[in-house]
C-alpha cells in the first residue's frame, strides 16, 4: 500500500523536483535543508505545538523524497547516498529527543512514554541499520511492517490528533518497530545461509 502513496506522493511532488533540477540545486544541498526543517519540527514539539510540527515534517519528508528523486536524474554519488542516510538518522533521532521533552511536561496519562520513546527510537535505527549491514554484504532487506515512511505518515497522525493520541502512536511504530528487526534479521539470516 505505502508503495503506492510513495509513488503518488513522488507524482504530486514532480513539479517541486522540477524546480530543483532548473536551478541546478544538487541532491545534497536538498538533504541538508531536510535535516534543518526536520529541526524545526522538532523544536515545534519541545514548545508544544504539535500541529504545526506535523506540516514542518511533512515538508521536512517532502524533501527527503525529493531528494533522491533528484539523485536518480543527476549524477548521484556515494557521498550523496551516505549524507541522505545519514541525516535520515539525525532527524529520527531529534524527533525522539523531541518527544522526550514534550513527554516531561505534558505526561501521557496511561503510558510511561521514557521506555516506550527509547523503544521507538532504537527500533528506528536498528531498522535502518539492518539493511544497510545486509547491503553492504550484497543482499537486499527492505523487508518490514515499519519503515521511514510508515513512521513519518503515522508520527504525522499523531501531531495533528495532540499528545495523548501521539503517545499510542509512538507505541504503535515502537512495536512494528520491533517486528520489523525482527523480520530483517531472520530475512536476512536466511538469505545468508549456512
Amino acid at each position: 500500500m505505502f508503495d503506492r502513496i510513495k509513488k503518488e506522493t513522488e507524482d504530486f511532488l514532480e513539479p517541486l523536483c522540477q524546480f530543483f533540477l532548473k536551478h541546478n540545486i544538487t541532491p545534497n544541498s536538498i538533504t541538508y535543508l531536510s535535516f534543518i526543517i526536520a529541526l524545526a519540527a522538532s523544536a515545534l514539539v519541545i514548545k508544544g505545538m504539535l500541529f504545526i510540527a506535523c506540516w514542518v515534517y511533512l515538508f521536512a519528508g517532502a524533501l527527503d523524497m525529493i531528494d533522491g528523486q533528484v539523485a536518480r536524474r543527476t549524477k548521484s554519488s556515494k557521498k550523496g547516498a551516505f549524507l541522505d542516510s545519514t541525516f535520515d538518522r539525525f532527524s529520527e533521532t531529534a524527533a525522539a529527543i523531541a518527544f522526550i521533552f514534550y513527554f516531561q511536561h505534558h505526561p501521557h496519562p496511561i503510558l510511561n512514554m521514557a521506555p516506550i520513546i527509547l523503544l521507538f527510537i532504537a527500533t528506528s535505527l536498528l531498522t535502518s541499520y539492518m539493511r544497510a549491514r545486509a547491503e553492504g554484504l550484497g543482499f537486499d532487506c527492505k523487508v518490514g511492517i515499519m519503515q521511514r515512511p510508515e513512521r513519518v505518515v503515522l508520527t504525522c497522525f499523531g501531531l495533528v490528533f495532540g499528545g495523548n493520541v501521539l503517545g499510542w502512536i509512538i507505541l504503535v511504530i515502537a512495536v512494528a518497530g520491533l517486528f520489523s528487526v525482527i523480520q530483517r534479521f531472520f530475512h536476512t539470516i536466511r538469505l545468508i545461509g549456512g
